[in-house]
């Protein structure tokens, strides 16, 4: 039998609470910037996996201000 999260004894079926958020199990995406180089302005964010994916994303996207497709670059 496992002791209930919220401290109630003899609950059967419940998870127990291991401390750990939805923010701590994806410690490992960290957020990141895709910026457009034709306008600095207009930000996109995202996650990616820094093991899996080593070098800069390119991505494109459609900008609201250019009113059409371009490439947005990850930067710091």
């Amino acid at each position: 039998m496992v002791e209930h999260f919220h401290g109630k004894e003899g609950v059967q079926g419940s998870i127990p609470c291991l401390g750990s958020s939805y923010y701590q199990l994806k410690r490992n995406r960290p957020f990141i910037t895709l910026r457009s180089e034709e306008d600095p302005t207009m930000v996109y964010t995202t996650s990616k996996n820094p093991k899996n994916t080593t070098d800069r994303i390119v991505a494109r996207k459609y900008s609201k201000l250019l009113r059409k497709v371009v490439e947005f670059k990850e930067s710091k």
